[in-house]
């Protein structure tokens, strides 16, 4: 789908930032997802994401109606590794 030029992460304010270079685009886009929440229970993990958003109005759109607010499910031995991450 294209690649990842930047990544920044803050545990403290729990912000992800990310340039992506998409196949297609001319341009970068801006992705921000702030407020996130990384559970871990037993067998599975779940990333809930409370803010999101994306410089193009319609990626920002999509993403605030399937990504905010709604657990992503992921297997533990993936939120483990994301755990020491974020």
């Amino acid at each position: 789908y294209g690649k990842m030029t930047e990544l920044k992460l803050d545990r403290d304010k729990k912000v992800i930032e990310a340039t992506v270079m998409l196949k297609g685009e001319t341009s970068p886009i801006q992705i921000r997802c702030a407020q996130y929440d990384l559970k871990i229970d037993g067998e599975a993990g779940s990333l809930t994401v409370g803010e999101v958003s994306v410089s193009r109005e319609w990626m920002n759109l999509l993403a605030n109606e399937f990504l905010k607010n709604k657990p992503l499910s992921m297997p533990t031995s993936v939120a483990k590794w994301l755990k020491l991450v974020l």
